[in-house]
């Protein structure tokens, strides 16, 4: 959907209740998949996505695309919608499980799912505030200014965060022995 349909979606779901159905149609299987890898079911993703769209439903009004885009503003209710089910539940997710969400969404080459379940251990040792930035950033393939926008802080925070996440979460790749150290002088082409 481009910016001019979009906008015009948005106008017509403020209006009526059936229009909503086409941003529902649009973005659901987005936020599905954004909830999916953070919440430790499909049931519970299901649960906490409709919840998601409910309150979308009932703030469309208010929504002012001045303040925000709507994909921040939609990702910012999922992002407080998980907040709220795990304040409510105080379940965790485990690395297995995340394993199975990933190839859930349709990765199902084993190479890359093992790469994945070692970087969701790895990322799940990290503080909170970098899993949020990086899985952000990296996994949901946001902005910089997105996110800032989603969280309420600057751009220089975040891009400060990511920073920091990815140095701490090589350091951790380097300890396990999931990377190999850069040698002095020079790369392996030089050496062949």
């Amino acid at each position: 959907m481009d910016s001019e349909e979009l906008k015009k979606a948005i106008v017509n779901a403020k209006q009526s209740r059936e229009a909503f159905g086409q941003l529902y149609d649009v973005y659901q299987p987005r936020i599905f998949n954004f909830v999916a890898r953070r919440v430790p079911s499909v049931h519970d993703a299901e649960d906490v996505t409709e919840q998601v769209f409910e309150k979308v439903l009932r703030a469309i009004k208010a929504f002012d695309p001045e303040r925000a885009s709507f994909e921040t503003w939609l990702y910012k209710i999922a992002n407080n919608a998980i907040i709220d089910f795990y304040r409510a539940s105080e379940v965790k997710v485990d690395a297995a499980e995340a394993g199975r969400l990933y190839t859930f969404e349709g990765r199902e080459d084993s190479g890359r799912s093992e790469r994945y379940l070692a970087l969701i251990e790895l990322l799940s040792q990290l503080p909170a505030s970098y899993q949020e930035i990086l899985s952000l950033r990296f996994i949901e393939d946001m902005s910089n200014k997105e996110i800032a926008s989603m969280i309420g802080r600057s751009n220089r925070y975040v891009a400060v965060k990511v920073h920091r996440g990815l140095q701490s979460l090589r350091g951790l790749a380097l300890a396990e022995g999931l990377l190999e150290v850069p040698r002095e002088g020079g790369s392996a082409e030089e050496d062949d």
